[in-house]
């Protein structure tokens, strides 16, 4: 098993702040609400198997796969993962205000490449984007297809043995 997920929860607590202003005159605090994001979520993922998660806007898909690596802390249940998952999730690490060809380059380091390694890697990360003469220009100016084009490359670079 690659993945083996049981029970798991993740849940936030959000604050309503459309009455501050009245309440803060009043001396109240926004209230606080807790969101459900996953809820008691089970599932296993054989190693070579491929899962789709699938869902409407705001059912926790991206929840759930953000507690799978780690990123979100579970609020009950249990993930345990065979190796480390590398999460699609990179446009955490890659920078909007820098070129596509430094962007590849600070998602390698941050994956733990040395920057020598990172360097003799960045030109075949570059050529499967596919973007050329793009990677020149800085990532603000990318469509959101340009985007995930590159940080499917960045995130695959390793061949991670479990991609979220």
């Amino acid at each position: 098993v690659a993945i083996r997920c049981t029970g798991a929860r993740v849940s936030y607590t959000v604050r309503s702040h459309r009455p501050l202003i009245r309440g803060a005159l009043r001396g109240q605090r926004p209230e606080a609400r807790v969101i459900e994001a996953v809820r008691g979520v089970t599932f296993d993922v054989a190693v070579g198997e491929s899962v789709g998660v699938i869902g409407p806007n705001g059912s926790g898909k991206t929840s759930l796969l953000q507690a799978t690596t780690g990123l979100l802390p579970l609020a009950g249940g249990q993930v345990l993962v065979r190796s480390t998952p590398a999460f699609l999730g990179v446009q955490a690490i890659l920078r909007p205000h820098l070129t596509g060809w430094r962007n590849i380059q600070l998602g390698l380091l941050a994956q733990g490449l040395n920057t020598a390694e990172a360097r003799d890697r960045t030109g075949e990360v570059a050529e499967f984007t596919g973007l050329d003469d793009f990677l020149d220009l800085r990532m603000e100016t990318y469509s959101s297809g340009m985007r995930a084009r590159l940080h499917f490359a960045v995130a695959t670079a390793l061949a991670p043995e479990i991609l979220l």
